[in-house]
């Protein structure tokens, strides 16, 4: 089990776009340790690998669709 801070380092993004991913209800809410931390487990941190996949690949598609418009 990782905290947060961890899981951003894993998946190159900023802490904010983890914390966010949860609260936007991208990824479902890992379990929070006793002081209210996200502990979140390797099919957690995947969840959230392919949410960010598919972001990432969406954002390239718009840019190539907006580019090839011009």
């Amino acid at each position: 089990m990782r905290k947060t801070s961890e899981v951003a380092k894993i998946l190159d993004q900023p802490y904010y776009t983890i914390f966010n991913l949860v609260r936007g209800g991208h990824v479902r809410p890992p379990v929070k340790d006793g002081s209210g931390d996200y502990l979140w487990s390797e099919a957690d941190i995947q969840q959230a690998r392919q949410v960010i996949n598919h972001r990432r690949a969406r954002k390239q598609q718009k840019e190539t669709t907006t580019c090839a418009s011009k």
